[in-house]
């Protein structure tokens, strides 16, 4: 499978046609590590240098997702807005492939259109800490820090303002979330814990945290007791990751049994299989196989008891509806993620990075009715993209992708 592709793109503003690279999660880049708010180191290509585009002839500067939606209605005002682009920031936006440099051109005027538009203070704030991140990826501590407290300063306006609106809940609580990290890497500890205590008793009142930002918040919480005394009676709960560690050979064994567990609970005639055996078992022995060899990497013994059953959990449910509706074009690739094989089939199974659905999605075709979704959430923008896809969210857990345990939605269409 191709690590990444070229797609044009219209600008909205003066029509031109450029072209745009895209990359593909697991393939262009694989995670390795995410800081504490929320950045993804990675080996491969880092997608935030792509998260924006401009137009090379008119200079218009948007976020990839939003960029057929300019920020202002009055498209004269924009026009003259857009004379200020220098040439050679135009002459960057031409080339499809990023550097940290370029890409930090493009965030600019991203930012200065989102100031001169009068855009909500948390997409401002966003915006600079993206740009932050972009400082960190180049080693620039110093600029990093400068962006981190503007972003900071950003969300802070943002959540003090009763005029700001927030296009979900989940971007409400990425804002209070941000700013409480923030606060915590720049040393105003005592802001930390105001803002992680509102985000706690948000997750009292029943919203829910994703098992990435809920861990984040426990660590910081440790480190914050012994800084600042009011963080000292506040409670945060239990942390979810299980102390003990599973040996590699314990691992295996658990495979093992999960397998043969597995094969006998998903037989032929429970599960109504029409065609022969080989159809539904071949890749349920082939993804046994995976796991099998990625039991012996280092990093495997490092998974808790709990985070394998949440697998193991939507694992069956997976096999359960391939089973059941005959989701025959069902497959394992390298990468170690299921999907489908062929664009004219009834039923279809997706395993991917969130970012990615909806291009499988597409490629199902009008003759798919049943479509189950396995949303591997790897990032912050995995968890925004994933409440704006139109799926049902079914349950939720844990998927086995690139030799790692994420966080992951079930979703049914």
């Amino acid at each position: 499978m191709r690590p990444y592709w070229y797609e044009e793109r219209t600008c909205p503003i003066c029509g031109n046609t450029f072209q745009v690279k895209i990359l593909r999660s697991g393939y262009a880049y694989r995670v390795l590590a995410i800081d504490v708010d929320m950045f993804p180191h990675v080996d491969g290509e880092h997608p935030v240098l792509y998260e924006v585009d401009m137009c090379p002839k008119c200079g218009y500067a948007y976020y990839r997702n939003e960029f057929d939606r300019p920020p202002i209605k009055d498209r004269a005002e924009l026009i003259k807005f857009l004379v200020k682009v220098p040439a050679s920031d135009k002459v960057v936006a031409a080339k499809p492939d990023r550097d940290p440099e370029g890409a930090l051109r493009i965030y600019q005027w991203v930012y200065n259109l989102l100031e001169f538009t009068n855009a909500p203070k948390h997409k401002i704030g966003l915006t600079l800490h993206k740009m932050a991140w972009i400082y960190r990826l180049i080693g620039n501590d110093e600029k990093e820090k400068e962006y981190l407290g503007k972003a900071l300063q950003m969300y802070e306006e943002a959540l003090s303002s009763t005029k700001e609106r927030y296009p979900s809940k989940e971007m409400f609580v990425k804002v209070i979330y941000s700013a409480g990290v923030i606060a915590y890497m720049l040393g105003y500890y005592e802001k930390a814990v105001k803002y992680l205590n509102d985000l706690l008793k948000l997750e009292q009142s029943g919203q829910k945290l994703s098992p990435v930002m809920r861990k984040h918040v426990f660590d910081v919480w440790q480190d914050l007791r012994g800084k600042v005394a009011s963080a000292e009676n506040i409670d945060i709960g239990k942390e979810e990751k299980s102390a003990e560690d599973i040996s590699e050979d314990a691992m295996l064994s658990a495979l093992r049994n999960a397998y043969r567990t597995l094969e006998g609970k998903l037989s032929v005639k429970e599960m109504n299989i029409s065609s022969d055996k080989k159809s539904f078992y071949t890749p349920l022995k082939r993804f046994y196989l995976a796991m099998a060899h990625l039991s012996f990497l280092e990093h495997f013994n490092k998974i808790d008891a709990g985070s394998w059953k949440d697998f193991m959990k939507m694992f069956y449910q997976v096999m359960e509806f391939f089973g059941r509706t005959g989701a025959r074009y069902a497959g394992i690739s390298s990468g170690y993620e299921m999907l489908f094989d062929g664009r004219n089939a009834t039923s279809c199974i997706i395993i991917s990075p969130v970012s990615m659905v909806e291009d499988y999605v597409k490629q199902c075709g009008g003759h798919t009715k049943n479509i189950m979704v396995v949303g591997i959430i790897e990032t912050e923008e995995d968890e925004a993209l994933a409440s704006n896809l139109g799926f049902e969210v079914v349950d939720e857990g844990m998927w086995l992708y690139d030799g790692r345990l994420y966080p992951c939605l079930l979703f049914k269409k």
